[in-house]
């Protein structure tokens, strides 16, 4: 069967994905990113971004003593905390906004929706996130930087439980897939994540 994609809407310390872990998940866990291990040549196009450039254009201007590679490593970590972002709610909301769910259930039978149970056919889900850094050079004036993150899930054996037609819960399920993240033109990680569980702890 070939994969379905979707398209979920834009939302604004490694750790091991435990099994019944989901809720804990987040993209920061998914995605393992180590930003302050870019290459040279990812560190000249970063900076060379417009907006970053504005950046270090006005600390040369107003602040001469800052070192710009300390100033581009906490930008990074700031970009490192805003993977901050649940899995789960992207992974509900991607079901819940089409319509189109029922087309890959494995179950077409009145048992299943009269229980509220709906098993899926293999599928992936794309997904992007788009959360901003905002950085405030002076009063009154702030430079806003959005982190692209793009997210290839494939999932298997997903069960779904229903409640009037909106997800309740992951009964069970088989994720994985890839993920990049970049500023502007700049990729900044790529990462690959191996097959986990997905189940909502009762």
């Amino acid at each position: 069967m070939n994969a379905l994609y979707f398209c979920s809407p834009i939302l604004r310390e490694d750790k091991v994905i435990k099994p019944n872990g989901l809720k804990q998940t987040d993209l920061k866990t998914l995605l393992r990113p180590n930003l302050h291990q870019l290459s040279d040549s990812q560190q000249t196009q970063f900076d060379a971004e417009p907006k970053v450039a504005q950046i270090r254009h006005y600390l040369q201007q107003h602040a001469p003593k800052n070192n710009w590679n300390v100033v581009r490593t906490e930008i990074l970590t700031q970009f490192e905390n805003l993977l901050e972002i649940p899995l789960r709610p992207i992974l509900i909301r991607s079901w819940d906004q089409h319509q189109n769910i029922r087309q890959i259930s494995l179950s077409k039978s009145r048992y299943c929706s009269e229980n509220n149970v709906l098993p899926l056919a293999t599928h992936t889900l794309c997904s992007q996130q788009q959360p901003n850094l905002v950085m405030q050079l002076e009063r009154g004036k702030n430079v806003s930087l959005p982190l692209n993150i793009v997210l290839e899930i494939s999932l298997s054996n997903v069960i779904l439980k229903l409640n009037q037609g909106k997800v309740e819960r992951i009964v069970s399920g088989i994720c994985q897939g890839s993920g990049h993240i970049k500023y502007g033109d700049t990729l900044l990680a790529h990462r690959e994540f191996m097959g986990f569980r997905l189940t909502d702890r009762t």
